[in-house]
């Protein structure tokens, strides 16, 4: 602004009043009128310091745009000049980005060798092979036939793949001498064959298939607690990992003390909202519409079980298809520019669809457990007490990521938590 006042010294002191210039004659100085603070900070930049009067002054600078904390102003100029540009490193914030990259999950198959899968692959109603006319192949032989075309198919190269059966049967090398269903589910934390990469593992795999011949009843919920104490063991061993438990039945549970669809629920349910989460995939064979409850609780509710009628072998490698391909939900992490990354600092962008489409950010959660119908994600391991490998969507988001072509997710170290 412009002022009309009179120098009463020589020297720079407080402006009074109209000034002469001691020959009578009006002396108009322009001079710049000190800021209220600094200006507003970009993403890359802190804010400008305050205008100030004297040589030496300092003003704050504003807060960085997409900051919380106020950047430091630069120091103030000689009269008529502002301070310099607020530091970025002192109160501005960078907005980092990195594409993230989803995980296949590691897959140990839990498969069913009752008595009943020798009943023929054509009958759904079947649950004694002894009563049934239908002609071979055997469920068995068409799910034994599935599961060997998977491991050796170039499409599965890379995917790691573990394998156990139930029931064991005591009396044989893997469960003891008496004769009985084994119904103890530290049986069963034992892998037939440990989960491996493929293609190394399939020879394994083929083999141990071929050693199976199916008899007595279905003890699915001792098994499953073993299987998830199994992949629980593997994650430990090998952090940043994700695996999943692929159950393949043909029936409800029989067999042993607490053996119910309702036990096996909760099992399921327990793998998935542990930490890690354990996501428990159901693929049926004949009449088994009611453990649809069972995939559902494994999987968040948000995957239902595969049926497998008819022709066996084709359902069966539609759905390893499906739950063998990168999960869309669960990603590792990235490393930061520096090598060390803030987890209290990392956020989540998500985009549903191509191009244009809104993104969101969406908030960390606890974990699995905390999940419910939020858009939010969580990591593998608690970061107070570990370092975090991954970070999973929670399904109500995760679903229309991994449906909608063209979904992207992106990993931001932001000035928020």
């Amino acid at each position: 602004m412009r002022w009309d006042r009179c120098l009463l010294t020589s020297a720079l002191v407080v402006l009074t009043g109209l000034l002469n210039d001691c020959s009578g004659a009006t002396v108009n100085i322009d001079i710049v009128e000190p800021d209220a603070g600094g200006g507003t900070g970009t993403t890359t930049t802190g804010g400008a310091g305050g205008a100030s009067l004297f040589e030496g002054g300092s003003a704050t600078g504003g807060n960085p745009e997409t900051g919380t904390a106020t950047g430091a102003g630069g120091s103030g100029g000689v009269l008529g000049t502002g301070g310099a540009a607020g530091s970025l490193a002192e109160g501005g914030c960078a907005r980092w980005a990195a594409t993230a990259t989803a995980l296949s999950d590691a897959l140990y198959i839990l498969s069913d060798t009752s008595g009943s899968m020798l009943c023929a692959a054509a009958d759904d109603a079947c649950t004694n092979p002894a009563g049934s006319v239908v002609p071979p192949p055997t469920r068995w032989d068409t799910f034994q036939a599935a599961i060997n075309a998977f491991v050796s198919s170039p499409m599965a190269a890379g995917t790691s793949v573990g394998l156990g059966f139930f029931p064991l049967l005591l009396g044989s090398a893997d469960a003891g001498p008496s004769g009985a269903t084994a119904c103890a589910a530290s049986d069963y934390a034992k892998p037939a064959v440990p989960i491996a990469a493929l293609p190394a593992s399939a020879r394994t795999i083929a083999d141990a298939l071929a050693m199976q011949t199916p008899a007595g009843s279905t003890p699915t919920t001792p098994a499953l607690q073993g299987a998830v104490a199994y992949v629980k063991s593997y994650l430990t061993a090998a952090p940043g990992h994700n695996a999943s438990i692929l159950l393949v039945t043909d029936g409800v549970p029989t067999g042993c003390i607490s053996n119910t669809v309702t036990a096996a629920v909760a099992v399921a349910t327990s793998a998935f909202t542990g930490q890690p989460s354990i996501k428990t995939y159901v693929i049926g064979l004949g009449a088994t519409s009611a453990l649809d409850a069972l995939a559902l609780a494994g999987s968040g509710g948000t995957t239902h079980y595969f049926p497998a009628s008819g022709d066996i072998a084709a359902a069966v490698a539609s759905a390893l298809r499906a739950i063998a391909s990168p999960s869309q939900c669960s990603y590792a992490l990235p490393a930061s520019d520096g090598g060390n990354l803030d987890y209290a600092r990392l956020g989540v962008e998500v985009r549903v669809g191509i191009g244009g489409g809104a993104t969101t950010d969406i908030h960390r959660l606890a974990g699995a457990a905390a999940c419910g119908a939020s858009d939010g994600w969580y990591y593998d391991v608690d970061p107070t007490v570990g370092h975090p490998a991954r970070v999973t969507l929670c399904p109500h988001i995760c679903e229309p990521v991994k449906t909608t072509a063209g979904s992207a997710v992106t990993f931001l170290i932001d000035c928020f938590p």
